[in-house]
């Protein structure tokens, strides 16, 4: 007896066998990436050059060349913050850039990389915020003026209270993206400082 397989039942049936394999196997990619990334990463820029739109998603493509050798990637997490052509910071794998990831910092033109990148990511800048907000769970909503915008950004802290609201403390962040990895240092500043505080900060601790 011969079993007819009709073209759509071969499709649907190739789909069950390999849709699986490739869900593992993009879940085991991603974990090789992010141990790689925790335990042997370093810091270079990185080129979006193009953006398409795929199912369910916007992914944007970069390149990025370390030691002379060019490296591709792509990114799919808040690609609206993104500018095509765009220089941002990558970080990669030292032991397999295969392993990268752009991170939303934008890096200026002046800038270059070293050929076998930075340790950490370069051009933190400086100034003083205002805290708004406190949450029971450390996280704190701070203030601060940024190139004329007041720009109110949630991070985590572990040494405010309640009582702190209002005050002013010392705090470093990246120009390129204020909201990426913005630091709270446990320094209380006067508002003369506050008032006074360059738009753009300092490059370097001002006192």
């Amino acid at each position: 007896m011969k079993i007819r397989i009709s073209l759509r039942d071969l499709i649907v049936l190739v789909g069950v066998i390999f849709l699986p394999i490739l869900v593992i196997w993009a879940i085991i990619f991603n974990f090789n990436k992010d141990k790689e990334l925790n335990a042997n990463c370093k810091y270079t820029i990185g080129n979006a050059y193009h953006r398409y739109d795929a199912p369910g998603q916007t992914i944007i493509n970069y390149t990025f060349t370390v030691n002379g050798i060019i490296y591709n990637g792509e990114v799919s997490k808040w690609v609206k913050r993104y500018s095509i052509p765009g220089h941002y910071v990558v970080k990669y794998s030292t032991k397999n850039p295969k392993y990268n990831e752009m991170i939303n910092v934008a890096v200026p033109d002046s800038i270059k990389a070293p050929d076998n990148g930075w340790d950490s990511i370069p051009g933190r800048c400086y100034g003083v915020g205002k805290i708004e907000n406190i949450f029971s769970s450390n996280k704190t909503t701070i203030e601060f003026e940024y190139k004329l915008q007041t720009l109110y950004i949630v991070t985590t802290t572990n040494f405010l209270t309640h009582k702190d609201v209002g005050k002013i403390y010392f705090l470093s962040f990246f120009p390129g993206n204020p909201a990426y990895d913005l630091r709270i240092y446990n320094e209380q500043v006067p508002d003369s400082i506050y008032i006074n505080a360059p738009e753009v900060g300092w490059v370097k601790k001002p006192w």
